[in-house]
Parts: structure tokens; sequence; C-alpha cells
């Protein structure tokens, strides 16, 4: 479970100063500075620690890189390290997404660039971030519960232990918002275009590296153009709960790595939860042959669901697969065989599978072999049927999960079988 850092706090009133503050040396635009409020550390070596971010209070609380001391000025690169501590942000200028500060605007500052090393709890008003490329940096467990606006830019947590929980973000251009580092990104509120603050709604979520967790329950609203809405790397991982809008005709969702519903409980989840891609027509979900559906079971009434919503194609890819977990025990103690709906799509879907990318290029799908499903712990295959609606339209994929499933009874693969997804799915629409 991850938790946040207990630190040694120390005690000061921050600034956000502008170039022209109250007798303070100005800091040029973009310049990198560190947070010391301490006014005890240097640029190599600052202390960090509490304190609050006021930009009509001139402070001598960031360094920069010739130990020269000011508040934060407008487009800063600034740097959070040293002890961490509990940051406040009370900002007088008025911020906004847009190219003009509208009635939308809020309180808050600006800066190009934000660091973040260990400990650090940032609350209060708005953020906006301007910067291109990198932008945001975090490594280890840090928190930012203060408003974030942000632009066309690149987030990196840091390692694989680290976690930066983030509420709202809202995002202003047209361009991707992208998630690298092997660490994770938790969004507790909503990404959401910039309804509220006058931004431009976003082309894509890119999520190339790590783990992008939506824990709030919300709908985060992307897509503004034909072409990818989002993005999950190989190797990568989009999981929570909540709904995911592609605003955009044409949407695609293209999963090469994994999808995993639910919130874990360190997270303020239950472990099982439903998310749900939602577009309008014309959308495909394209799964690659290394991606992965990451279901948890907890009882015949409690586990994990992935749901599509719209009109949408299905490119599945040999190799792609549903793995389903046991979770808090190695039983499920089922009376008898039992179906459980874990992938909900509309009945108009259509599905279609590859062999290969070559296959995909030249357009030479196949009825098979679509996805394979397994016991997450022994990877031994498991079978299923297909749920469908009053008309005999099939608008699901059930897993049967034998009575009493678990770690140590698990089926021999003959008596299960594992068909081809494609073949099942064709076989049922031969029969409407």
């Amino acid at each position: 479970m991850f938790s946040l850092k207990q630190h040694v706090r120390r005690h000061a009133t921050v600034v956000a100063v502008g170039a022209a503050t109250l007798g303070l040396a100005a800091i040029s635009q973009a310049a990198e500075i560190k947070w010391d409020p301490s006014e005890e550390g240097t640029f190599a070596a600052p202390l960090g620690g509490d304190g609050t971010i006021d930009d009509t209070i001139p402070n001598n609380y960031f360094v920069d890189s010739g130990d020269s001391r000011s508040g934060v000025g407008s487009g800063n690169r600034v740097i959070f390290t040293g002890d961490g501590g509990d940051v406040t942000v009370v900002g007088h200028d008025m911020v906004s997404n847009n190219s003009y500060n509208g009635p939308a605007a809020i309180p808050g500052i600006r800066l190009d660039y934000l660091e973040l090393t260990g400990g650090y709890n940032i609350s209060g008003d708005a953020i906006r971030l301007a910067g291109s490329g990198v932008a945001l940096k975090s490594t280890g467990v840090n928190t930012i519960d203060a408003y974030l606006l942000i632009t066309a830019q690149e987030w990196k947590i840091e390692g694989s232990d680290s976690v930066l929980n983030v509420n709202n973000v809202t995002y202003g251009n047209y361009n991707t918002f992208k998630k690298t580092g092997a660490g994770t990104l938790n969004i507790k509120g909503t990404l959401d275009t910039d309804r509220e603050t006058g931004g431009y709604p976003l082309y894509a979520l890119d999520v190339a590296e790590g783990t992008l967790l939506l824990s709030g329950g919300k709908e985060h609203l992307v897509g503004s153009s034909n072409g990818n809405s989002v993005i999950v790397g190989a190797g990568a991982k989009l999981a929570g709960d909540g709904t995911i809008l592609a605003r955009n005709i044409a949407a695609q969702f293209n999963i090469q790595g994994a999808i995993a519903p639910g919130v874990d409980t360190e997270f303020g989840g239950s472990g099982i939860g439903e998310l749900i891609f939602r577009a309008n027509r014309n959308s495909t979900v394209t799964f690659g042959a290394d991606s992965c559906i990451e279901i948890d079971l907890k009882s015949a009434t409690e586990y994990d669901k992935l749901s599509v919503d719209g009109t949408f194609v299905f490119n599945i890819f040999d190799g792609a697969t549903i793995s389903i977990n046991i979770m808090d025990g190695d039983l499920l103690d089922l009376s008898e065989d039992t179906p459980l709906c874990i992938f909900n799509f509309p009945a108009n879907a259509v599905f279609n599978y590859y062999a290969d990318a070559a296959s995909f290029a030249h357009g030479e799908a196949d009825s098979g072999p679509g996805f394979t499903f397994i016991n997450a712990l022994d990877k031994s295959p498991l079978a299923y049927d297909f749920a469908q609606d009053g008309s005999g339209n099939i608008v699901g994929i059930n897993i049967i999960v034998p009575k009493d499933y678990g770690s140590g009874n698990v089926p021999e693969p003959a008596s299960l079988g594992v068909l081809g997804l494609g073949a099942g799915l064709l076989l049922l629409r031969r029969k409407r």
C-alpha cells in the first residue's frame, strides 16, 4: 500500500511574485528555481518544507542556480525537493487555459515546469502549467489537490513505486496529454476539457508507460478529432472506474497494454469496479497482440467489468488475453459453475480478428482466434460463453467460473477448451 511519507516540517510564508516585486531580485522567464522556505539551503542542497505561495507577499523562499533568492515568477521552472512538506497556493493572478483571460479565468499561478521529489502535498488555488515537452515530473509519493490547468505536454512519474495523486486536471490545447515513467498517476477527480476556464479540447490521451489510474468514478472527456482518442502502450496500464468519453466521431481506442477496471483499496476503492469506454458512431477499439483485460473476482456478485457504449468495431489480434484474478483468498466458493459477464458491448458491435499486423494492414480478417481467457495465477485456460439480450443479440462475454474455483482447484484444460472468441461469435450470429 502506498502511503505518504512523514517529514520534518519547516514553517514559512511563501510567495509567488512577478518580475517587479517590491525590490526583490527578479528571476528571468523560465529560470529553474528550487523551493527553500528556510532560506538556509542552497540550489545544490535546498531544504524544502512547509509554506504558502502567495503572489501578493514578497519573499526569498526560492533559490536559483546562482544561489540568488526570490519568489516564484510567471513562467518559472519550479522544483520541490528536500524534506517535503505541505504547500498552499494563494493565487491573485487570473489564469485559464485559453489564450486570453476571459470571465472563466480563476485565481492561480503560472509555471512552465513543476518537479516534485517525495512527500509534498500541494493544495489551494490553481496551477497553470504552460510548458511543452515534460512539464511535470514526480518521484516518490506526492499529492497535488490544487486545480491543474495544462496544455499539450508530458507528465513523467519516475520509479515503479512512485505515485502522483492529483485532483482535477483540465487541458486546453488541441494536442496530446502523455503519461510516461514507470510510476502511477492517480487522477482522483476529472480529466476533462476546460469547460469552466475557456480551454480547448484534447486530441488524445496517451498512456505510454507505467499506470494511469482514474480513481474517482467520474466522466473524463477526451477526443477532438478523428483518430486516436485513447492510447495504451505496450507494457503500460489504464486502470480505474468511471467513464472515458471520446466525443469525436470515428474515435479510436488503441490498446496495446493492459486495461484494469477497478480501484485498489490503497487508493480508496474496493478493488472492484467498472471502466466504461463511450464514443459516437464509427468508433474502433483495437486490442493488440500483447494487450490484456485484467479482471478481479471477489464473489459471484462482485467482480470487475469493462463496458463499451456506442457504435464500435473491435479489432482483436491473436495473443490478446482476458486474465482472471481471484481476490481475498484462494477459492471463490461457488456452489455451481457460474457465468459472470465481465465484458459488455452494444448489440451492433462488429468483431474482426487478425493473426498479425500484416493481415491487419491487408484487411485480412478471419473468424478467430480472438481473446484467450486465462487464470492470472497459473495461466491455465478458462471457458466462456456469451451474454444475450431478449432478442438474442450478443451483448457481452461471460467467464464460466467453476464451483470452488481458485488457485487450489484449477480445472483440467481439456475440460474447458479455449475456443476462439471469433468462432464463438460467428456461431452465435448464425443462430440469430
